[in-house]
């Protein structure tokens, strides 16, 4: 009896011990940042970010003056920024997981410079997210 109430004592320590570990496998919420490089100089830029989930929406820099969004789908998020855009952060989004930065894309839709003309070459541009 004595060794059945040791071992039955083991295996509650084990569980219990167990249980109160932090498990740092599951989702982290957090933001996301959508990033341009580019030489240009620009004064507005439209561009779609897709992935699972897509929270709000806010400005990545101080030269980006102005975010409005738009939801195209239920996985798609159409946002125009303006401000003095040059390379550097465009927005930050929130997202159910950080670590899942991998799930998500930006697409430049338009770009304006300046003098608010449209630019002809938006393989000028490249979009990244990260955290």
């Amino acid at each position: 009896m004595r060794g059945t109430l040791r071992t039955l004592a083991g295996v509650l320590a084990v569980l219990v011990g167990g249980g109160c570990s932090s498990d740092s496998s599951g989702p982290v919420a957090g933001t996301l940042t959508a990033t341009v490089a580019t030489a240009n100089q620009d004064g507005a830029m439209l561009l779609d970010i897709s992935g699972p989930n897509i929270g709000a929406v806010t400005a990545g820099s101080a030269a980006v003056q102005y975010v409005a969004t738009r939801v195209v789908n239920a996985t798609t998020v159409r946002i125009v920024v303006a401000g003095s855009l040059a390379s550097g952060a465009l927005v930050t989004f929130a997202v159910p997981d950080v670590n899942a930065a991998s799930s998500y894309a930006a697409t430049v839709v338009e770009v304006a410079d300046r003098q608010n003309q449209l630019r002809s070459r938006l393989n000028e541009y490249t979009l990244s997210i990260a955290r």
